[in-house]
């Protein structure tokens, strides 16, 4: 039996912002790097330890930063002891003029930023989709993060607009790829671990690693 083709329209194709741009392009749509290095540490799918290799990884480095990405279920403030109880009414992410610098929240000798500071330990985060990605560069770009050598990213799990926007804002270093033994867990690991080198070939050293 032959297989039939497929209509050409219903072949992947990338999307806009992950053509290959000319270095002088690449270089000017990019924003300025936090860090000397940016390590992300993603995952397939979520519940796999993502967030706890991230903080680990972040305090076994010197003069590093942490930005839990992960808007919809940030955790890192929980494992970092503290959480904000009461909600958060309003928020501006976009103003004119000169942008208020945002500073980070400092614990064990580590600069952390997370959605998680900005609401309560149990408010969702019900924003639109356009709104929490600009609330993302903010975090990403605005934090005063002085001088540092790592900048670690604790990515959402998964391959939606959150990490392609990321990916494409920043210059990443390398990036940490986390799995569980279970072959769904690594199913979804290697679609991630594929998008990651396509969009990002200069990223592209993910390293698969199964917390314990």
């Amino acid at each position: 039996m032959t297989e039939r083709a497929r209509p050409e329209e219903a072949r992947f194709k990338p999307p806009s912002w992950a053509e290959k741009l000319r270095p002088e392009e690449e270089a000017r749509a990019k924003a300025p790097s936090p860090a000397r290095f940016v390590v992300a540490v993603a995952s397939g799918k979520g519940g796999v330890g993502k967030s706890t290799v991230s903080l680990n990884l972040a305090l076994a480095l010197a003069e590093r930063g942490l930005l839990d990405a992960d808007m919809y279920g940030p955790n890192i403030p929980l494992m970092v002891g503290l959480t904000r109880k009461t909600w958060t009414g309003d928020w501006t992410v976009a103003r004119q003029g000169k942008q208020i610098a945002i500073q980070p929240v400092e614990r064990y000798g580590l600069k952390i930023m997370s959605a998680g500071f900005l609401l309560g330990e149990d408010q969702p985060m019900i924003f639109e989709a356009l709104t929490v990605r600009m609330l993302l560069t903010q975090l990403a770009q605005q934090v005063v993060w002085g001088e540092l050598d790592y900048l670690v990213i604790d990515l959402p799990p998964g391959t939606a607009d959150l990490q392609q926007n990321l990916l494409h804002d920043l210059s990443l270093s390398g990036g940490v790829l986390v799995v569980t033994p279970q072959d769904v867990a690594h199913l979804d690991g290697k679609k991630a671990l594929q998008h990651y080198r396509w969009t990002r070939p200069s990223a592209s050293r993910a390293i698969p690693a199964t917390p314990c």
